[in-house]
């Protein structure tokens, strides 16, 4: 059973750059594996898993859950929040061996681009098939609006015993669920996880992985990723495990919904009273862990 948590949230998100969705949410402990009744600190990083930009204030925050050994769910939502700078920090004790599963999502908000900060940010978070999509339409010269939420989730281990609890789904709209422990792999060894939305397969999104330490950056600025794959028709990815240490994997599912925000946006458009702007939104999902 999950009965001793105490929780003391400090949190550091943020606001973006490439247009306020451009910053990946990523929950990241100093230490993924604890003692018993030893406190985690979980920080919570929102930008690249290198340096977060900006803290996400807490009308922003939809919910933070941790789901223990006993399967017990935590919504932490409106526990207090205390800033540090650009860095939140969610303080837990954790009483009983096991495997907990840490979850944090955010509100939905609404951004505007222009059309070439949205290329650019198409390029730069690996959305090549949107990219070539938008191409096709002939829409690179058309501003969006785009709507995102944001969804990170984190598997730890606490003392040395592994629980099946770590493929449990938290009911994120889009997810990442393991299909094997990382914390019993080692370097070499293959993990697996399925990626979904709404809770269904999700067949040939493009996810990226990468492991602490990887650094590697084009000349326009973008950064690579260690690993870069497509789920197969069960919604399966699987990589290899090259190094220790920290490590996450990701996806956005980014879809464009509309020609226009809203009914008379055409009209006022026609006119000359508007600019066109097509409609798309964004989850994103990211997931991290540590081997040890």
């Amino acid at each position: 059973m999950f009965t001793h948590i105490r929780i003391v949230l400090l949190l550091l998100l943020l606001v973006l750059s490439i247009g306020a969705s451009a910053h990946t949410l990523f929950i990241k402990p100093d230490t993924f594996a604890v003692e018993p009744q030893a406190m985690m600190s979980i920080n919570l990083v929102n930008g690249t898993f290198i340096k977060s930009e900006s803290r996400l204030r807490k009308p922003m925050a939809r919910s933070v859950d941790i789901v223990g050994p006993g399967g017990t769910e935590h919504d932490l939502a409106n526990d207090d929040w205390v800033s540090d700078g650009k860095v939140s920090v969610l303080s837990a004790q954790f009483s009983e061996p096991g495997n907990y599963v840490i979850g944090v999502s955010t509100r939905p908000r609404k951004v505007s681009l222009d059309p070439e900060t949205f290329n650019r940010y198409l390029r730069y978070e690996g959305l090549f098939d949107q990219k070539e999509e938008r191409e096709g339409l002939e829409e690179t010269g058309v501003g969006v609006v785009e709507r995102y939420t944001k969804f990170a989730k984190a598997i730890v281990q606490v003392g040395d015993v592994q629980t099946s609890n770590f493929a449990m789904e938290i009911g994120h709209d889009v997810e990442i669920l393991p299909l094997t422990n990382p914390y019993a792999l080692q370097v070499g060894d293959d993990f697996q996880a399925r990626v979904l939305r709404d809770g269904m397969p999700i067949e040939g999104i493009r996810v990226y992985a990468t492991h602490e330490g990887y650094y590697q950056q084009d000349e326009e600025g973008i950064f690579d990723e260690a690993v870069k794959t497509r789920s197969n028709k069960e919604g399966v990815i699987e990589f290899e495990i090259t190094h220790p240490g920290k490590w996450y994997v990701r996806f956005i599912d980014l879809q464009r919904e509309s020609d226009s925000e809203y009914w008379y946006t055409n009209l006022l458009v026609a006119v000359g009273a508007a600019e066109k702007r097509i409609v798309y939104e964004s989850k994103w999902a990211t997931l991290t862990f540590e081997i040890r």
